[in-house]
């Protein structure tokens, strides 16, 4: 009986990995960032420096010019006004992070220019 038991748990949790399983998508490998290689990359390059380059710009804390001759264009342009009613401009570039979900990072610059953060976020 507990023979049967084992097959059937074996067969559940395999079944549960095809279902399931089939849709998992693997996180990047973290490399150094790149600058040449982001501004040429796609998504899953872009991810794969991701970590590197938060840690960067976080350190650094780069103009709005700097980030945008470094890394080009962004995706997304966003302004607005955040809960402290402080200006704010968030540049977003698309990557993929081996989420099934759109992943961005985020680099938000104050109005008057000055660095505040950078950051992922769906």
């Amino acid at each position: 009986m507990k023979k049967r038991a084992s097959v059937g748990l074996v067969t559940v949790a395999l079944a549960c990995t095809a279902i399931f399983g089939a849709g998992c998508r693997r996180a990047p490998v973290q490399i150094p960032f790149d600058g040449t290689a982001w501004r040429a990359g796609e998504g899953k390059l872009r991810g794969s420096m991701c970590k590197d380059l938060k840690r960067q710009l976080n350190e650094t804390k780069p103009s709005r010019e700097a980030v945008e001759t470094l890394l080009g264009p962004p995706t997304v342009v966003k302004e607005y006004r955040d809960h402290q009613n402080i200006d704010r401009i968030n540049l977003s570039y698309r990557i993929d992070t081996g989420q099934r979900i759109a992943t961005y990072l985020g680099i938000t610059f104050r109005k008057s220019g000055e660095f505040d953060v950078a950051s992922e976020w769906d």
